[in-house]
């Protein structure tokens, strides 16, 4: 028996059949593009995330390498915050990072910043000339030290900075 078009029953429910799958082939194709969407979405959310507390670890650390010295309390004080801040941070990067970053923040960066904010102090509330040169040569090196710790801290972090990971 034909139908329209010469077509018999079978040819047409066919075709209609091969509609439907090309219909859910679409489907599923813009599912798949969605999943995609969403995974790159989430990587670049967690750069951003990851980023900013890299940035303020930074800012945090270069407060307290290149601060203001005005007064050796008021200057040990916001020192202290800053620390407190740094550690905070550091906790964060415990779940954006892993363990180790956040474990390398707290014990080279966060221990030698609260280090050099003594050392800092020190040099300014002392009134001995020969003894604030003794405590500048420390806090001196207290500063490079913080300094490279931060490099290092860098390179820790550079490899989660990346879209890819």
């Amino acid at each position: 028996m034909e139908t329209v078009l010469g077509m018999t029953d079978l040819q047409i429910k066919l075709f209609t059949a091969l509609g439907q799958l090309s219909i859910a082939c679409i489907v599923g194709y813009i599912a798949y593009q969605q999943w995609q969407t969403a995974r790159r979405k989430l990587k670049a959310d967690l750069f951003d995330r990851r980023f900013a507390a890299y940035d303020e670890m930074t800012r945090l650390v270069n407060s307290v390498l290149y601060g203001a010295q005005d007064s050796a309390g008021d200057s040990a004080q916001a020192g202290v915050h800053t620390v407190d801040e740094l550690e905070r941070v550091a906790q964060e990067m415990a779940w954006l990072f892993d363990q180790i970053v956040a474990n390398y923040v707290k014990e080279h960066i966060a221990a030698v910043a609260l280090q050099v904010i003594y050392a800092n102090a020190d040099v300014v509330a002392s009134t001995n000339k020969d003894e604030g040169e003794e405590l500048a040569v420390e806090a001196s090196v207290l500063h490079r030290d913080l300094h490279n710790n931060l490099k290092a801290a860098t390179a820790l972090i550079g490899q989660y900075l990346e879209l890819e990971h």
